[in-house]
């Protein structure tokens, strides 16, 4: 419990260093942008991904052959 309470101060202290900073230096704020943008540009590249292979893993669960109980996506050899 204590490692996750230290995870969250952390996180909060980010939040603030970056609001203190967005504050008082605007320009060094700025030219940290494209490092941020990246970041989020690199955390869609994984989560949609993710999300895509999740639902079509779990659709291709519904339909399933019964007599083989296997299911459509693997008794097609599509895995």
């Amino acid at each position: 419990m204590m490692k996750k309470f230290i995870a969250f101060q952390n996180h909060d202290r980010s939040l603030v260093i970056g609001a203190l900073i967005g504050n008082f230096f605007p320009d060094f704020g700025m030219t940290l942008r494209p490092i941020g943008d990246g970041f989020i540009r690199w955390i869609k590249m994984i989560v949609v991904p993710i999300v895509f292979s999740t639902i079509v893993i779990g659709g291709s669960w519904k339909w399933r052959d019964e007599e083989k109980g296997q299911p459509w996506i693997k008794d097609n050899h599509l895995v």
